[in-house]
């Protein structure tokens, strides 16, 4: 059988590089493709992978608004199309299964004679969930550990499956020592940047071991302590070399908000802390080292418990990540050989082409405030679906008011609607004021085509109040 591996980033395909490695010892062909988001410099890390197994689409996007714009131009979809015609895989696998891929399983479904399998992967413990769950990415999703199936929309975990995370099997052959400093994983958003340095200016301080930074590929020199203590060059190179794992195996501990890496440093045995920005609650909640605060005082605490609680992290590496190595290539491999020995004894059977039936009810709210004096009538609210709907077509007395995307974020929901996964339920309209009062009527649609699609959910009328 044949697999072709998409990924916007090297790291997103070097994930997945050691269950390649399995499925071709077992006979199989894998072939990647790299679509590098701008300003990303990794591809040239493929010169360590087999000749003729790996292809950059090069493109002039400047921002991620181009990158993701010319991801659904006519050109960059003939290549793709081309590119799968060429290798004609069984199974096609999303490294990245969100931007800018969200949206190809759909835009490539005309432009393809034979349908492959479409399988998307987790790529990293935060994503947009919201955007996988709003869109019909793929047929069959891998997760890394039981605790990101909870994230998923009803339809869409319905196909997804426990894989673990293929790169955490290198870190078993990884050499662990201690080379005197702490290491801060840096990410690229610039949230509380001084506040940070600060803390740990006062860590090196106080521990008497310097704390190195690396910095993310996207963002470089974004966070800069204040050094007490001399640098030494050679470990100063590690941290900045391409591959961040012998920096991890080497460090005394790792500091990091929510990057991915701090999963690896668990699983090399160093103690993690988490600092409580962004999305640190997401992708470690659960581990000992979990900071309350910015605090010195409160972090310390964190290393302290990081560094005893060794059965929490064990829990945390189990349900976030499925164990620890060295299994998790062979279980995705074999669960891609699995996934795609179904797909080619179904390739001669007429399957529907939608998603599977609605098994959760749908659920609507409208709040509504008429502005007389300006003649208009601001909407406002929300509908969780299963399976999720894009966009809102709203009607009263037959008489279109307008569409609204569905896209806003709820928290204020988030318990309320937990079955539903994570979904942007919000949406709003400002429409002109109706003449006479009546009855408010919604229809629901999913986002194919440029009016949208009606989705299996019934139409249903709510009271406006003007």
């Amino acid at each position: 059988m044949r697999f072709l591996f998409l990924g916007s980033t090297f790291r997103a395909l070097d994930n997945l590089a050691p269950a390649m490695a399995v499925l071709r010892a077992g006979g199989h062909a894998c072939r990647s493709l790299l679509y590098p988001l701008p300003g990303d410099a990794s591809r040239d890390r493929f010169a360590g992978w087999p000749e003729g197994t790996h292809r950059v689409l090069e493109h002039a996007a400047g921002t991620v608004a181009e990158y993701a714009d010319h991801a659904r131009s006519p050109s960059f979809l003939e290549e793709i199309a081309a590119e799968i015609e060429d290798f004609r895989p069984t199974a096609s696998v999303l490294a990245v299964n969100t931007l800018p891929f969200a949206r190809l399983r759909v835009d490539l479904r005309e432009r393809l004679p034979r349908a492959p399998l479409w399988v998307g992967v987790q790529h990293g413990l935060v994503q947009r969930w919201e955007e996988m769950n709003r869109h019909d990415t793929c047929d069959a999703f891998l997760a890394f550990g039981p605790r990101d199936l909870g994230r998923l929309a009803p339809w869409l975990r319905a196909r997804a499956r426990v894989a673990g995370l293929p790169k955490l099997d290198r870190l078993a052959e990884q050499p662990v020592t201690d080379r005197g400093f702490l290491l801060y994983v840096a990410d690229a958003r610039p949230t509380a940047v001084e506040a940070v340095n600060r803390l740990l200016t006062v860590l090196e301080a106080r521990l008497e071991r310097p704390v190195l930074v690396r910095d993310h590929p996207a963002r470089p020199g974004l966070y800069r302590p204040g050094a007490s203590l001399p640098r030494d060059p050679g470990l100063q190179a590690l941290v900045e070399a391409g591959d961040p794992i012998p920096a991890l195996a080497a460090c005394s501990a790792v500091l990091t908000n929510y990057s991915t890496l701090g999963l690896e440093a668990l699983a090399l045995g160093k103690p993690l802390v988490s600092l409580p920005l962004d999305d640190a609650l997401e992708a470690f909640g659960g581990i000992p080292g979990l900071a309350a605060s910015l605090e010195p005082e409160v972090v310390l605490d964190a290393l302290r418990r990081a560094r005893e609680d060794g059965a929490a992290v064990d829990r945390f590496l189990e349900d976030a990540a499925g164990g620890r190595a060295p299994h998790h290539a062979l279980r995705m491999a074999r669960i891609l050989e699995s996934l795609a020995r179904a797909h080619r004894r179904r390739a001669g059977r007429p399957a529907p082409d939608r998603r599977p039936a609605a098994r959760l009810p749908l659920r609507l709210g409208v709040e509504s405030t008429a502005y007389p004096a300006e003649g208009r009538l601001a909407l406002r609210g929300f509908v969780a679906a299963d399976p999720p709907v894009t966009r809102i077509r709203l009607r009263q007395g037959g008489k279109p008011l307008g569409e609204a995307e569905v896209t806003g974020r709820r928290p204020d929901l988030a318990d309320a609607f937990a079955d539903y996964g994570r979904i942007a339920v919000g949406w709003q309209l400002d429409c002109p004021l109706p003449r006479t009062p009546g009855l408010l009527e919604a229809e629901f649609l999913d986002g194919t085509g440029p009016r949208g699609t009606r989705t299996l959910h019934p139409r249903v009328a709510v009271a406006a109040v003007r």
